[in-house]
């Protein structure tokens, strides 16, 4: 008879518990510091355990944020990949969902528009590499397969632009994000405090305003 293999489950358990502390942990960091001023020391302090975690679970700074964006927007890519799901709603409620997707993932992670900030100002070749990789790359084919789906059945014209629409709904995805201290301080617009329904729903007109077939209008 062989005798099962003790203590496994229990170092698994922990394990994971370390990742996803140190997870935890990097979300907070990056909201409240810049990118580049965060520390691996500070990461693992933050996450209560010491800084050659880092190393182990994730390689460098720039793997545990790889991690980071992979977790939170897998369920978001998961959604836009299911082509074949988002086909069966309404063509005028297609825009809609995906700005409820994107807009609620950026409002649930205030830390990500301060991380894609970071990258503008100082242009990190190991940030801007990890944000091109786990984000640009992955939803560069599934925006311009939403834009033809909706082109075929005749809801938005067929002479726009694919690549000017994609980087007009980035804009209205990001922008109030990116801006957010000073639309708040400026205009008193917070998205924290509006109703967020009813900004999907505007940003989506907006937007459809722009790309609807004319028969549409």
């Amino acid at each position: 008879m062989t005798t099962a293999k003790r203590g496994r489950p229990k170092k698994a358990a922990e394990d994971q518990k370390v990742r996803l502390d140190l997870l935890d942990a990097a979300k907070r960091c990056f909201l409240n510091k810049p990118y580049k001023e965060v520390t691996i020391r500070e990461l693992a302090d933050q996450a209560n355990t010491n800084s050659a975690m880092i190393n182990y679970y994730f390689g460098s700074k720039e793997g545990l944020l790889g991690e980071l964006l992979e977790s939170l927007l897998s369920t978001v890519f998961e959604k836009l990949a299911r082509i074949d799901n988002i086909q069966t709603l309404p063509a005028n409620e297609r825009t809609r969902h995906l700005f409820h997707l994107f807009i609620q993932f950026n409002r649930e992670n205030p830390w990500f528009a301060k991380i894609v900030v970071d990258d503008m100002m100082n242009s990190d070749p190991k940030l801007r590499q990890v944000l091109t990789e786990k984000l640009a790359k992955k939803s560069a084919s599934m925006f311009p397969l939403f834009i033809e789906q909706q082109k075929a059945e005749g809801y938005f014209d067929p002479d726009i632009d694919n690549t000017f629409t994609i980087v007009s709904l980035l804009s209205l995805f990001t922008f109030p994000f990116l801006a957010a201290p000073i639309l708040r301080e400026a205009y008193g617009f917070d998205m924290n405090d509006i109703d967020i329904e009813r900004w999907i729903e505007h940003s989506a007109r907006l937007f459809e305003s722009g790309v609807l077939k004319d028969s549409q209008r």
